[in-house]
């Protein structure tokens, strides 16, 4: 019965949507994996390619908390209190293990995150973890002046100066500051391609 009435849900959505021009108001479709998809996902046992994977993913995580924290002053008219910048900080890491995914190029898993859903993205238990991990890393007290203070302006400069001082610098989870800078910009670029 509940099933029943989620999908007439969703429908009538949909036919909302449809009617005020809205290309739709469902939310992305999930599809299962295939075998091949699967098995080019980066294998757990490689150090090089989980040492890549938390750079990544930190990377990820401190442009969401840098634009989230940016758009927040934004809209509270240039002032955030540290009560409201915490909120904020804690309900990007909680969107981060759902949003963010391992982007998807010629059928194969990257190692690169993404949220954008016009990206396709493989996500699931240790993606999401990853994602999770690297976001409650950064918001976990120690940062948090330091988040707030990049989060002053939102642009890819902000972002990188974030990335380089506490993906690298802070935490040490990228291995050098070219690294934490260079985290997914293949998805930047693919972005700014799509955008053009």
């Amino acid at each position: 019965m509940r099933a029943r009435v989620a999908a007439a849900l969703v429908a009538a959505l949909v036919a909302l949507a449809a009617a005020r021009g809205v290309a739709s108001a469902a939310p992305p479709a999930t599809i299962a994996a295939s075998r091949d998809v699967m098995d080019s996902l980066p294998r757990d046992d490689d150090d090089d390619a989980r040492r890549r994977l938390r750079c990544n993913a930190c990377a990820a995580a401190c442009d969401a908390l840098v634009r989230d924290l940016a758009r927040e002053r934004a809209r509270r008219g240039g002032t955030l209190t540290r009560a409201l910048a915490d909120a904020t900080m804690e309900a990007t890491c909680a969107r981060a293990g759902e949003e963010l995914g391992l982007t998807m190029r010629d059928g194969r898993v990257t190692e690169t995150f993404a949220e954008d859903d016009g990206t396709a993205r493989a996500r699931g238990r240790w993606i999401t973890v990853y994602a999770r991990e690297a976001c409650a890393r950064l918001i976990d007290g120690e940062h948090d002046d330091a988040l707030m203070a990049f989060g002053k302006r939102d642009d890819g400069g902000a972002r990188m100066e974030a990335r380089e001082a506490l993906c690298h610098a802070r935490t040490g989870t990228c291995e050098s500051a070219s690294a934490a800078r260079a985290a997914n910009e293949l998805e930047a670029r693919n972005r700014r391609d799509r955008e053009l």
